[in-house]
């Protein structure tokens, strides 16, 4: 999506990455982009402290009007039971690092996860999207596990990028369209 085009010209297309840094407008955007209802919202966050709490909050105030599956680690099979109450034609996922830092603590492949839940979503909604953070444009951290982090997060985009319809990305709430 470029300056001036409307997030109701992207329906056409049923999954959508939506990337860019911390603060950028993703989450904004991504609930602009799938206004189709009902609506799911895939909330992967835990909120283990005061902030992340606070930032759950302002999230779900946010989206008022849209139904929640709060799990940290979705399955496909969690899905199938949430869509048999009602068939919803879009969904966010929000947000793939906080699923790629909770497979990683559970001993869980993030990146056969995202792409299990996006071919899932994808084959049954009509828009899809997947908000995720950039990773590869700051340092490479000193820490091993931060570094384990960002190369998980980093391949995980990469995949979701190739199987997503359009690849989008977030900066001071502009969006750029990268692919589609």
């Amino acid at each position: 999506m470029t300056e001036g085009k409307s997030c109701n010209s992207l329906w056409n297309m049923a999954l959508i990455l939506l990337f860019g840094g911390i603060r950028s407008g993703k989450s904004k955007s991504a609930l602009m982009l799938a206004e189709k209802r009902p609506r799911l919202y895939i909330a992967t966050a835990l909120p283990k402290d005061p902030e992340t709490a606070k930032r759950v909050l302002a999230h779900k105030r946010e989206r008022r009007g849209w139904d929640t599956l709060s799990s940290p680690i979705p399955s496909t099979a969690e899905l199938e039971r949430v869509f048999r109450e009602k068939s919803y034609k879009s969904a966010v996922l929000d947000c793939v690092n906080m699923l790629v830092a909770n497979c990683m603590e559970n001993g869980v492949d993030p990146v056969k996860t995202a792409l299990a839940l996006a071919e899932w979503l994808k084959s049954r909604t009509e828009i899809s999207v997947f908000v995720s953070n950039e990773v590869g444009l700051g340092l490479v951290p000193v820490n091993p596990l931060a570094r384990r982090f960002t190369d998980e997060l980093g391949l995980v985009n990469q995949k979701l990028a190739e199987a997503a319809d359009r690849v989008l990305f977030c900066s001071a709430g502009r969006v750029l369209e990268l692919k589609g």
